[in-house]
């Protein structure tokens, strides 16, 4: 059983790849499986709540999601990082060296999920800590793998961004114009 919690691990950082580089690298294709889901599934939301607006503040509500899918996009990406690394880690989490003692209390879920967290973050606090080789270069990895992402996500922020503001800058001066 704790085999199939590491397979599914490494399916959702397999899925996780696959949906960063489809949806930031490849030029004017079709978003990620996971990234063309959030949106599809948040503009359907949006447009019920906007739906129950006033026209008149309607279009301008509906204008106001498509920033802000940007930073949910890279904060579904991070979770994904984190919950696939903590389920790699869950099957050898009741191992993890922890202190203080009293830290190890809690259950193996919430330590593999609190260790990737930290290692992901590259913030390496040190009070639980993997034992072995294997589990300790699978950490590095997934900080290599945190810091990679963070880097993607800020390129990914300010080329949107600016293309966001591009297109606002051209709405603008063209309302200007008529």
């Amino acid at each position: 059983m704790s085999w199939l919690a590491a397979i599914a691990g490494v399916i959702v950082l397999l899925t996780l790849v696959w949906d960063v580089y489809s949806t930031v690298f490849v030029p004017h294709g079709p978003a990620g499986p996971v990234s063309r889901r959030l949106y599809a599934s948040a503009w359907s939301g949006w447009r019920r709540v906007a739906g129950r607006l006033p026209p008149e503040s309607r279009r301008h509500r509906l204008s106001l999601l498509g920033p802000l899918l940007v930073p949910l996009t890279v904060l579904t990406w991070f979770s994904m990082l984190v919950v696939g690394y903590a389920l790699i880690y869950y099957p050898w989490a009741e191992a993890f060296l922890v202190s203080p003692p009293e830290v190890g209390k809690f259950p193996s879920w919430a330590k593999a999920l609190y260790f990737s967290g930290y290692s992901a973050t590259t913030l390496g606090v040190g009070d639980v800590v993997p034992r072995g080789v294997v589990l300790r270069f699978v950490s590095v990895l997934e900080a290599a793998h945190g810091f990679m992402l963070f880097s993607v996500a800020v390129t990914y922020l300010l080329s949107i961004y600016t293309v966001l503001n591009r297109a606002t800058a051209l709405a603008v001066s063209d309302s200007l114009i008529v």
